[in-house]
Formats: structure tokens, sequence, C-alpha cells
């Protein structure tokens, strides 16, 4: 019987083989399939909307991308075949709107080069909304390409780098998501709306977080009292 096949790229200090054995028994065989493809993306994105707002972390760089600050939404769509797909949308209201569709051929990329392509669709999937979520150890932070300087005020895209977590064991991929909008020429009146626009919509976000997060608790408690 052959040896178990590892998953390659793995970082982190000090990880032995026990760790890339254990990680390597989460690998599945999964041939090119649309359809389980189509069926574990619905799965996970099941709300009504089929939307999330993401979680990205802080640069590593300590600056990242032009203001940071980032917000990213995950949504449910259709690429230009009609099979499933998730749009990804990135801003931080000052260096304008990035926006990308992965399809089945655009997510395999990713997965491949992230040294997952053993990995079945519902896992990799679960893993890459992990990261987007910052759930399970997963994480993920907003960065312009490695081609444009940290200064550039509009760059023409950044980075999602998204690491996936599998005990101790992290691999990481990279999604690149082009300009949609660009940013308005800065001026002082427009740098100060600007600013004033992403302290709001942090803000908003923080409300709508701690809203449900209360009423999570809240049905829980309810739930324990019956």
């Amino acid at each position: 019987q052959p040896p178990p096949r590892l998953c390659p790229r793995a970082t982190g200090p000090g990880v032995r083989a026990r760790a890339h054995a254990s990680a390597a028994a989460r690998c599945m065989a999964s041939p090119p399939s649309e359809s389980e493809f189509a069926e574990a993306l619905a799965g996970l994105l099941a709300a009504p909307d089929g939307a999330f707002v993401a979680q990205p972390g802080e640069p590593s760089t300590g600056s990242g991308a032009p203001g940071g600050g980032w917000l990213v939404v995950c949504e449910r769509a259709r690429d230009e075949g009609g099979g499933a797909a998730l749009e990804l949308a990135a801003t931080n209201c000052i260096a304008g709107l990035f926006r990308r569709r992965l399809g089945l051929a655009a997510l395999a990329e990713v997965r491949q080069d992230a040294g997952m392509a053993d990995f079945a669709w519902r896992v990799f999937l679960r893993l890459f909304m992990a990261a987007l979520r910052g759930d399970d150890g997963c994480s993920m932070e907003v960065r312009p390409p490695a081609s444009e300087p940290l200064a550039a005020e509009a760059p023409a895209s950044v980075e999602l780098v998204l690491r996936f977590r599998l005990e101790a064991v992290v691999l990481m991929g990279r999604v690149q998501v082009p300009a949609s909008v660009p940013a308005p020429s800065p001026t002082p009146e427009v740098d100060r709306y600007m600013q004033a626009l992403r302290l709001f919509v942090a803000s908003a976000l923080r409300a709508a977080r701690s809203s449900a997060a209360a009423s999570s608790a809240g049905a829980a408690g309810a739930g324990a009292r019956a």
C-alpha cells in the first residue's frame, strides 16, 4: 500500500511529520465536478440572501493597502455560463471598490495553488469560508499585490491572503481582486468625507454584529428554559 500523500506548501515553525500526516488524512480525492462544487457552495451559503460580511485581519506589514480598515462581502452568484459562483467585493471607502466573481475554474486554481488539490470541494470551501470569516483558526488579510507599493493611492487590484489551519499545519491561498470602481481624485473635502464614511460603516457593522450576538444568546436562553 503506498504511503499517504502529504499536502504541499505547509508553513509554520516546528511543524512535524505527525502534523503533516494529520493534515494529509483530511485530504480527499476529488475529481473536477461541477455538481459537487455547486452543492457544496449552496450548502455553505444557505442563507436566504446567500451573503455574509467577511472578517479581514490586520495586515502583517502593519499598514496594508491604503487606508486600512477593509470591508469584504462574500455573496452567492452565477458565472458567465450560469454556473455556481461566489462574488467577493472589498473596499476601505478610500482606495476604491474591488470586485471579483469566482466560479469553478477560478476556485479550482486557488485550491491548487494552496496545495489543496486533493481536498473535496465541501472540505476546501468550508475552509475558504472559515478564512473569510476568521473562524476555526483560519484568517484573511487584504493586501495590495507585491508589484504595487503599499503607499499607492489607487491600486489596480488587491490580494486576499487566506490562511487555512489544519491543526498544526497552515496552508495559504491568494485571491487577486481587481478594481471595479476607482476612488475619486483626492481633495481635502473628499478625504474628510471618505474617512467619516469609513468610521460610520465600521460602527454600523459593530452594532449589527452585537445585535446578532445578543439575538443568538437570547434564543439559546429561551431554548434552555423551554
